[in-house]
């Protein structure tokens, strides 16, 4: 597809050539008309030229912005078939499924079985080792969210890279680099890009549809050494500057700051003791207003 549009491009070059030569010789032979007559047909050349330059200029940016979309989406097919052997495999999936579905009963990380278990912690622990900024995998049933963590010195490498570190325009999902890697901090934020094409975090903005909140309410943090379910329970828009990202904050504050921009705040008890698992990504293209979607880390007891 990428020789395609290459072929396109050049395509529009060799026909933006031929336009030029032929006003060229239009203009020479203007030259030999009297006066009068030759400056109407300079200024109607004029007229066609611009029109001409429009249109072409037009299609090359058409034709270079598809250019640009494809690659960039060949390049995260790319980037997935390289990490999706770290990712749960459809069994490991379904089961995480069935243990999140409130119609058949209470989740919990409990019903998860051992061997279940134990091959996601072992994939994220090969995941790693081939990579040693990962820290967790995050899967999210019934949406786009299937992706490793990663997390690096600062708050931008990530934003445009690969787990392996190569340039990937939709980036990573990464950790804030404040916060500690183990998710023991009361609130651990992981950024994620809101992609056109639907990946990354771009279903976090659903989640302010409170119907699709309900039916996606939880989800599954995979760690080196253990499986741990997410019951979210807030969503909300703030800027990047909020409070609400801080890793320690005074839990009073934080959760007031949290309640009074929430547009859904599912009624859950947490305490200053808990750990939190915050998901934000840009609300539009522009500004720096951001969606959060909030959710707390259940580690062993039963959601009530």
């Amino acid at each position: 597809m990428t020789s395609l549009h290459l072929k396109r491009l050049l395509r529009i070059q060799a026909i933006t050539t031929m336009i030029l030569r032929h006003l060229q010789c239009s203009e020479l032979q203007v030259l030999s008309l009297p006066p009068l007559l030759s400056q109407r047909k300079e200024k109607n050349m004029n007229k066609k030229v611009i029109r001409i330059a429009a249109v072409i200029s037009a299609a090359a940016l058409l034709c270079g912005g598809i250019y640009l979309l494809v690659k960039n989406d060949v390049a995260q097919r790319i980037n997935w078939r390289d990490i999706m052997i770290y990712a749960p495999t459809p069994i490991a999936r379904e089961t995480l499924d069935e243990t999140v579905d409130i119609e058949k009963s209470k989740p919990s990380a409990d019903r998860v079985p051992e061997d279940t278990k134990e091959e996601l912690t072992e994939q994220v622990r090969q995941l790693s080792n081939e990579h040693d900024d990962s820290v967790g995998w995050l899967y999210v049933p019934d949406t786009n969210i299937d992706y490793p963590i990663m997390q690096s010195g600062d708050n931008d490498y990530y934003t445009r890279r690969a787990t392996d570190g190569s340039y990937l325009y939709a980036g990573s999902l990464f950790m804030d680099y404040r916060c500690s890697s183990d998710f023991s901090d009361f609130n651990s934020v992981i950024y994620g890009h809101n992609m056109g094409n639907g990946t990354m975090f771009a279903d976090i903005p659903n989640y302010e549809n409170e119907e699709y909140f309900m039916n996606h309410s939880y989800g599954w943090l995979t760690t080196e050494n253990d499986v741990r379910l997410i019951d979210f329970f807030a969503v909300a828009r703030t800027s990047d500057t909020s409070g609400l990202y801080l890793a320690a904050p005074n839990f009073n504050e934080w959760d007031n700051r949290l309640r009074n921009c929430a547009s859904i705040y599912k009624e859950v008890e947490v305490t200053e003791s808990d750990h939190l698992l915050m998901l934000s990504t840009c609300t539009s293209a522009e500004g720096n207003s951001r969606t959060i979607l909030v959710g707390k880390i259940i580690e062993e007891s039963d959601v009530e």
